[in-house]
């Protein structure tokens, strides 16, 4: 018969003091929620981060032609049902708290998350946050861009050198 239990607490302890993020989409509000959380993250690098999730949804319903009502009809019942406050869980809520140095990488033409939401985080903590808007790029994209995988090395290179 095999036995099946959690590891022992230290099986992941992480021995590094240089823990740096790397997130797509709702990868990236991720990442920033997780440095929002863990001051043991240093460095975190987003590529269209969703900066609240009920921004994406009701764009989502207004461009499928969902009236309004539904969307808030939802979301309440969400919260109500599930106990979703998702005002807490949104990514924008987390990053004022982030010690991470955090690059915002955004296409200027997201069509799935604006770049308006990019914008909210450098507005919620603009000493720890930067952006580079890709031109000419969507969401999923931005790194045919020819200056893409230079500017992230030289973030992570800047944030935690090798020693």
């Amino acid at each position: 018969m095999t036995e099946f239990c959690s590891p022992p607490l230290n099986a992941y302890d992480n021995s590094s003091s240089e823990i740096g993020l790397v997130g797509l989409s709702i990868g990236g509000g991720a990442s920033i929620a997780a440095a929002g959380r863990d001051a043991g993250i240093k460095a975190a690098i987003t590529v269209g981060a969703l900066s609240h999730p009920v921004k994406v949804m009701t764009a989502q319903f207004t461009a499928l032609h969902i009236p309004n009502f539904v969307g808030s009809f939802l979301f309440s019942y969400m919260r109500f049902r599930h106990g979703i406050d998702f005002n807490k869980i949104a990514p924008v809520a987390h990053i004022p708290n982030a010690k991470a140095e955090i690059m915002l990488i955004h296409g200027e033409n997201d069509e799935i998350i604006p770049l308006e939401q990019a914008k909210d985080f450098l507005t919620a903590n603009p000493e720890k946050t930067q952006l580079w808007v890709v031109p000419e790029k969507g969401h999923s994209d931005c790194h045919f861009h020819p200056e893409f995988w230079e500017k992230v090395n030289t973030f992570l290179n800047a944030q935690m050198p090798s020693e």
